[in-house]
C-alpha cells in the first residue's frame, strides 16, 4: 500500500514522504485526532498496487498507545491485507446476480410452459362437453368432429410434454467427441 519494496524503505518516513498529498493528509488527520483525542480508527480501504497494478485492500486499525499513568503516547497502527476476502465477496456478488438472472429467466420459462399447456388442456375440456352433447342428441358425424378435436389437442399435448423432457436434457447429455477434417466442417 506504501509503494515500497522493504520494511527498511518505510522506517522513519511520514506519510507525506510515503503517500500522495490526499492520502497523506488523510492519515496525519487521523493520528492527530488519535494522539489528542484517544479516538480509534477504523477502516476499509481499496488501493492500487504500484507494483502489480492490480486492485488490493485492507483493513485496519488506529489506537492509542498510553503509558501507565494513561496518558497518550503514540499511537498502534496495525492493517492486514484483504484482498482475497474482499475478491470472495466480489465473486459472490457475481454468482448471487447471475443466480437471480437464471431464476427471472426460469420463473418466465415457467411461465411459458405452463400456459402454452393449458390451451390444449382447454380444447379437450371444451370438445368432451360438446362430444356428450352430440353423443346424446345422436350426432355420429359430430361426435367424430369433436373426437377428432380432443385427439389433436392430446397430440399438441404430448408432443410440448416431450419437447419439455427433450429441453431438460440438454446440458445433461453429452455427444461424444468426434473427429472431424476442416473440409468436412465446411
Amino acid at each position: 500500500a506504501m509503494g515500497v519494496q522493504s520494511e527498511a524503505e518505510a522506517l522513519g518516513k511520514t506519510d507525506l514522504e510515503l503517500y500522495p498529498p490526499e492520502t497523506a493528509a488523510k492519515f496525519m488527520e487521523e493520528d492527530r485526532r488519535v494522539l489528542e483525542n484517544g479516538e480509534v480508527f477504523e477502516s476499509e480501504t481499496a488501493f492500487v498496487d504500484s507494483h502489480t497494478g492490480q486492485q488490493r485492500w485492507v483493513s485496519g486499525s488506529k489506537r492509542p498507545l498510553r503509558n501507565q499513568a494513561g496518558q497518550i503516547i503514540g499511537l498502534i497502527g496495525s492493517f492486514y491485507d484483504i484482498t482475497r476476502i474482499k475478491q470472495g465477496e466480489i465473486e459472490r456478488e457475481k454468482l448471487i446476480a447471475e443466480l437471480e438472472a437464471k431464476n427471472a429467466e426460469l420463473e418466465r420459462f415457467t411461465y411459458t410452459v405452463s400456459h402454452d399447456l393449458k390451451s390444449p388442456l382447454i380444447t379437450i375440456g371444451s370438445f368432451v362437453g360438446f362430444l356428450e352433447k352430440d353423443a346424446l342428441l345422436g350426432d355420429t358425424e359430430r361426435v367424430k368432429v369433436d373426437s377428432a378435436h380432443i385427439n389433436e389437442a392430446l397430440t399438441k399435448m404430448q408432443l410440448l410434454l416431450d419437447e419439455l423432457l427433450e429441453l431438460s436434457r440438454i446440458g445433461r447429455v453429452m455427444n461424444p467427441p468426434e473427429v472431424l477434417s476442416f473440409e468436412a466442417i465446411t
